[in-house]
């Protein structure tokens, strides 16, 4: 009978994929908010040493994790925007230190109140990351502007960008993202919805 890690690497990392990934469904597709959630198998870690070095890259950096409103990348829950934030439960780097190589991020981003981090903050969390998704919003209408979103200005390196929410933001993304005239690139490109 073969053993598991006998297994060439690249099948290995297609199983861990499969037991690790969870493809978050899209927020603007209705359906997809509906479906089962694909169930995560992380005891797979446990199995040994090699199995958790090989396996543990694939849980953080090909899924999208929640960042905590005020912290940022500190305490993420992994994203699923069927489930409450409130109801995930939150990992650190202190208990987990798999956390410095989560690639995808989800901010709820609140523009009707001051922000929470500063611009500096902002871009020691984000910079280089492979995802960024930002969804503004505000408690009601014409509460609040642009300001959170200035905040996003020093942040490069991203290799997709979604800016989504109840705000009309599209020039405020623009200038950010491409200068202040407004032409797409800037930071590495990206999907602005």
């Amino acid at each position: 009978m073969a053993n598991f890690l006998d297994l060439a690497l690249e099948l290995r990392e297609q199983i861990y994929h499969y037991l690790l990934h969870h493809p978050p469904p899209d927020p603007h597709n209705p359906n997809s908010l509906t479906a089962p959630a694909t169930p995560l198998h992380p005891a797979i870690l446990a199995v040994n040493k090699q199995i958790h070095a090989e396996a543990l890259p694939i849980l953080y950096a090909h899924n999208t994790f929640r960042s905590h409103p005020t912290l940022l990348t500190s305490f993420p829950s992994l994203y699923n925007p069927t489930v409450v934030a409130s109801n995930c439960p939150q990992i650190s780097e202190s208990t987990c230190p798999g956390v410095r190589l989560i690639r995808r991020w989800y901010l709820k981003a609140r523009l009707d109140c001051g922000p929470f981090w500063t611009a500096e903050r902002v871009a020691e969390a984000f910079t280089g990351v492979d995802e960024l998704t930002v969804e503004v919003w505000q408690s009601m209408y014409g509460g609040g502007g642009g300001e959170v979103l200035r905040l996003f200005g020093g942040v490069r390196g991203v290799k997709k960008v979604r800016i989504w929410g109840e705000h009309d933001w599209a020039g405020e993304v623009c200038a950010l993202v491409g200068g202040r005239d407004g032409k797409s690139g800037g930071n590495g490109g990206g999907a602005v919805r």
